[in-house]
């Protein structure tokens, strides 16, 4: 058995240990009950076509968490599923150990979407598409129309400055505000805009 696991990077022993301890008791005593299959190695680390053992839904549990405290990463995502899944209704974690899962589930959902791992890698809205977003969340239809003060949904949070900083680099030259030079496209891009339409009283900066 742990020759399944000989590729995958390992934080914790221990828990990996008494999770195949688990793992062999259901083996050499199968489980005759209702219970749930379980992959050994699970797909997400490789083994999708892997062995299978039939498992309690509470040894099923167990196994994921001890999966999370070995290994982390995927197995994080599992765990913290299986905690907010209503198939498990007895499941109950600590408050150390839920700040741990939600933070890391949190940090491995952020890294397994940046760069060509995104679904949205290298694609982009069509016109059509963007239209239809932004119909979709004008006025009313927006979920925080209406709200502010304490019901907004931003309301009382602040900002770190790691993402004051980086919303800062974003806006590295940025030409939205007047007195901020437009490059040469963008000036023939307006003007074939306003060509033909009547000027009021108000200078239009090119």
């Amino acid at each position: 058995m742990n020759n399944l696991f000989s590729h995958v990077p390992v934080r914790d022993n221990r828990n990996l240990d008494r999770y195949f301890n688990l793992i062999k008791h259901y083996v050499d005593n199968p489980y005759n009950g209702k219970g749930e299959d379980h992959h050994i190695l699970p797909k997400s680390l490789g083994g999708k076509d892997g062995p299978l053992v039939l498992l309690s839904h509470r040894a099923h549990y167990v196994a994921h968490h001890m999966l999370f405290k070995a290994i982390g990463g995927a197995m994080t995502y599992a765990f913290h599923y299986m905690t907010h899944n209503k198939k498990y209704p007895d499941s109950k974690i600590t408050s150390r150990v839920y700040d741990v899962l939600r933070e890391e589930n949190a940090k491995h959902q952020s890294e397994s979407q940046m760069g060509e791992k995104s679904h949205r890698y290298g694609k982009k809205h069509t016109a059509e598409s963007r239209k239809k977003i932004s119909e979709a969340t004008k006025g009313e239809k927006n979920h925080n129309y209406g709200r502010k003060g304490e019901n907004h949904a931003s309301y009382g949070s602040k900002r770190s400055d790691e993402t004051k900083k980086k919303m800062r680099e974003n806006h590295v030259g940025f030409t939205g505000k007047k007195g901020t030079p437009r490059s040469a496209e963008t000036k023939k891009k307006i003007s074939e805009t306003m060509t033909g339409r009547k000027r009021g009283k108000y200078k239009i900066w090119i």
